[in-house]
């Protein structure tokens, strides 16, 4: 069952990525200068991209079109990129990477930027793996770089070049700007954008950005009950005077419930999530072994950490697939065997991975399959094998 249920887990997960292309109306500016409005598959990109699929009518096929061939790029939700030629550092802030130089090593580069604000002082923000560098312009001036850059000095004490604070002083001058704001500033997206944001109120009082964000849950609450089938092995292995015992336990029922945090990652337009669910779960059997009974207790709160990709059907249905790491905390939880003196249930850690379905944003269904695990662990000679699948009913608190 375990490799019928993992084949299946692979051929959804491959069959909806290549089902799911989503392209949305939006338009991207030529070198020479005209504005071509069509369909572009809006990938949510963490990284900035150098490229796009374009189509100009939905049914016709799409082309790529490179930051060699677009100024710029923007869908009606007005996520918007545009082409510039930037002096950008690629210093790393890793702490093992750090060099001893507080200078950026700037080197010209042609990107596509994301635009975060745009007005009278617009933010532009460029993202590649752990790379994160934003940049500004002003009418009438060339784009600057925001310098920020964390290094070792002589003692190996970490130091770090704020740069882009006093430019951004220097060069926001409003009333409502102050020393303090400047010296407060992180080099984070939020705390730059309400700085941009109220420079350009102060210079209109009728300003707003019109770069439109999207609105995002980014943290879900559910409520998991469901049904557990498992079953247990066991095997006590040869040793002087002692023969190999095994011992098959019978597949049983039981309830489990949980409760799941799922954070969604803030790029590729709400597809992937970080699950963690604090789930309790219970095994109880027993079989007569030569006219004695051997039993197993077994009570634990399960903790799987995992990731979760969607799959979106349409706007109220998506697919989910699901692969989760289980710390396991038994508790007074023992086996025994024949009537002799019991065995303290340790387990191990293992994996699960999980299908399912989830209607409106508010009602799941999902099949589980956990992989084996041993809860005889403390025990040299002693092995088992604990695993089964579960069928999870899932609704979101929040």
């Amino acid at each position: 069952m375990k490799n019928l249920f993992i084949l299946v887990f692979c051929m959804v997960f491959n069959f909806m990525s290549l089902a799911q292309i989503t392209f949305e109306k939006g338009y991207y500016i030529s070198n020479l200068d005209t504005r071509i409005d069509g369909y572009i598959k809006n990938e949510d990109w963490k990284n900035n991209p150098t490229k796009f699929e374009f189509k100009a009518a939905e049914n016709e096929e799409p082309k790529i079109i490179t930051l060699k061939y677009a100024k710029e790029f923007a869908f009606e939700n007005k996520l918007k990129y545009i082409r510039e030629t930037v002096n950008l550092d690629r210093s790393s802030n890793t702490l093992n990477q750090l060099d001893n130089n507080r200078q950026p090593q700037l080197v010209e580069n042609e990107l596509f930027l994301k635009v975060l604000v745009e007005g009278d002082a617009s933010l532009y923000r460029y993202e590649d793996g752990n790379l994160t560098r934003y940049f500004y312009k002003q009418k009438e001036k060339p784009i600057t770089a925001l310098i920020y850059k964390e290094y070792m000095d002589g003692s190996q004490d970490i130091k770090k070049n704020e740069a882009y604070k006093q430019e951004l002083y220097s060069s926001l001058k409003c009333s409502s700007i102050t020393l303090n704001d400047a010296e407060r500033l992180r080099y984070i997206s939020s705390d730059l954008e309400r700085l941009f944001i109220k420079y350009n109120t102060c210079q209109n009082p009728d300003y707003s950005n019109t770069i439109a964000k999207r609105d995002r849950q980014i943290f879900h609450l559910n409520i998991r009950p469901g049904v557990k089938n498992a079953s247990l092995d066991y095997e006590r292995f040869s040793t002087i005077g002692l023969p190999t015992i095994n011992v098959d336990f019978d597949r049983k029922w039981s309830l489990r419930i949980g409760l799941e945090g799922e954070f969604i990652l803030p790029f590729n337009k709400d597809k992937w999530a970080v699950i963690l669910e604090p789930t309790y779960q219970s095994y109880n059997a027993e079989t007569d072994i030569d006219e004695a009974k051997t039993s197993v207790d077994y009570k634990s709160i399960e903790l799987p950490l995992g990731v979760r990709h969607y799959f979106f059907l349409n706007e109220d249905s998506k697919i989910f697939v699901n692969a989760s790491f289980i710390l396991d905390f038994p508790f007074n939880s023992t086996f025994i065997y024949k009537n002799r003196i019991p065995l303290d249930i340790k387990s191990r850690n293992n994996f699960a991975l999980g299908t399912g379905f989830k209607y409106g944003d508010s009602y799941s269904l999902e099949f589980r399959y956990d992989l084996n695990r041993n809860v005889l662990s403390d025990y040299i000679y002693y092995n088992s094998n604990y695993g089964g699948f579960s069928i999870i009913f899932g609704y979101t608190l929040f």
